[in-house]
């Protein structure tokens, strides 16, 4: 595959359509029965070939990869470098190219940045890391001539995050997680339409597992087929994390939208229609709610289910 100057990526966002928690693995992991659902709400990443300035091979080694984040929101928590999950995507990209000999001929001469326009907030449920880092790996993928991944390697990047693996690998943008969420069956796409809101705080996602108070190794539930739509085991706990997630609970109830739930550990809310009038008569609802609670939002919209990451050539 020939090697691209610059590629401009979608990263959506995703919600849980459900979310069942069996037990905890020995290795410390939860084993999980979920849902994951693409939406309309996107990040924006673009990942550029650069020329290396770095003057030495230590520099070479610790500058070829930069990231750069901006955009309405984007927040102290995101950082850049590699901290940043969409750093990490780029660097097993620029291995991967040089396992594969692309790199020979030009190593240290070429480097990668990574700008991330954030549209998706973060810790609010909606896999903004994991859709990043999977933008950013195809991406670096794309300009760097690597071809369609091998298993192995797909493996690798799906070790970076439980969400990872769903937003490389499942076009359609619907699909039924096992284990840690890694194990996929690609669903046909849908139509809903999705009412989100994300409240004004975040939920650490390690902390509200951790409330789960689950054993390592203990006896498991049995999954069964996917459960309806609308049931999130997580969310008893987050609500123990971050217990301002109850005002947010209540204005839901006064917007005469209590069906709707958390997605993944929060903190966002999201509701599933068929009809674009019934989602956005909710959302208008719940805006009018939220004012008068005086409670902001980071996000609040009325979106829809769409396909995964797509990669497009500048």
């Amino acid at each position: 595959m020939k090697p691209i100057a610059s590629v401009r990526v979608l990263a959506p966002a995703k919600i849980n359509p459900w979310l069942q928690v069996l037990g905890r693995r020995v290795d410390g992991f939860h084993e999980l029965d979920l849902g994951y659902l693409a939406v309309e709400v996107c990040d924006v990443v673009t990942v550029h070939l650069l020329p290396q300035q770095a003057s030495s091979a230590a520099a070479a080694s610790t500058e070829r990869i930069r990231t750069h984040t901006r955009g309405p929101l984007a927040s102290a928590d995101i950082a850049d470098g590699p901290g940043n999950l969409a750093w990490r995507a780029a660097a097993l990209a620029w291995d991967q190219a040089a396992l594969s000999g692309l790199l020979d001929a030009r190593a240290p001469a070429v480097g990668l940045l990574v700008e991330l326009e954030k549209h998706i907030p973060s810790q609010a449920g909606l896999g903004g890391a994991s859709s990043d880092a999977a933008a950013a790996w195809l991406g670096a993928r794309a300009v760097l001539g690597l071809g369609a991944p091998t298993t192995a390697e797909q493996a690798a990047f799906a070790a970076l995050g439980a969400d990872c693996a769903f937003f490389a690998s499942v076009p359609t943008g619907y699909a039924h997680g096992r284990g840690r969420g890694d194990q996929l069956e690609v669903l046909p796409a849908r139509s809903w339409h999705v009412g989100l809101v994300t409240p004004d705080v975040g939920c650490p996602t390690a902390q509200v597992y951790a409330a789960l108070g689950l054993v390592p190794g203990a006896p498991q539930r049995a999954a069964g087929v996917p459960p309806r739509t609308g049931w999130n085991d997580l969310e008893a706990p987050a609500l123990r994390v971050q217990p301002r997630l109850s005002l947010w609970r209540a204005a839901l109830h006064e917007a005469r939208c209590d069906d709707w739930f958390l997605t993944g550990s929060g903190s966002s809310f999201c509701g599933l229609y068929e009809d674009a009038s019934a989602c956005q008569a909710a959302v208008a609802r719940l805006e009018q709610v939220l004012a008068k609670a005086q409670l902001s939002p980071r996000l609040v919209r009325c979106s829809m289910a769409r396909a995964g990451v797509r990669v497009d050539p500048l």
